[in-house]
């Protein structure tokens, strides 16, 4: 199998944009993901100003402007608090995006900047004295440099032991609903 420059294990918005930018600066880079990737359902993903110059860094700025843009956000807890949020200083909206569209967005572009996308859920790494390989199922590639973009999840980085213990996860199950305007509004469960 072929020696990449850098292996990006994790396909969510960090690892594809990493594998992009390193891909678009000459890099031979392999992003390797889940062999099923996960179909984001009716979530989305709030799209922040600086997620959005990454979007726009990812040449993906026109296509994430189609979506709907919300100028405030208001938090309503079961007991009946609420708390709002509106932009920062530069004024620029949140945009959310479903998580099914913006997942294989990412990736796509990726893969324009001559990434190569393995489907392989990673079991584990082995070190070697000049290379890294993902070891799973399926044969995967070797690289020089590791990148491990896991998210929030961590569950590779937790069997490797480079976190001291498995990250603390908070269900949160919301409704989710826009007034008439663009405010958009979470309620808690």
């Amino acid at each position: 199998m072929t020696l990449f420059d850098v292996m990006v294990i994790g396909a969510g918005p960090g690892g594809s944009s990493a594998a992009y930018h390193l891909a678009r600066g000459g890099a031979k880079v392999a992003l390797v993901d889940r062999d099923e990737p996960e179909i984001g359902g009716p979530g989305a993903e709030a799209i922040s100003a600086l997620a959005q110059d990454c979007l726009a860094g990812m040449r993906l700025e026109a296509w994430a402007g189609r979506y709907r843009r919300c100028r405030e956000l208001r938090f309503f807890s079961p007991r009946g608090s609420v708390a709002s949020w509106a932009p920062a200083e530069d004024g620029r909206s949140l945009l959310f995006i479903p998580r099914s569209e913006l997942g294989p967005a990412l990736v796509s572009e990726a893969e324009t900047a001559g990434v190569t996308l393995f489907r392989a859920t990673v079991r584990e790494v082995a070190v070697a004295e000049t290379s890294v390989s993902a070891l799973g199922d399926d044969q995967l590639p070797s690289a020089q440099l590791l990148v491990l973009a896991e998210g929030s999840r961590g569950k590779l980085a937790a069997s490797l032991g480079l976190v001291s213990q498995s990250p603390d996860y908070a269900a949160l199950h919301a409704l989710f609903e826009w007034d008439a305007g663009d405010t958009a509004e979470i309620h808690y469960l």
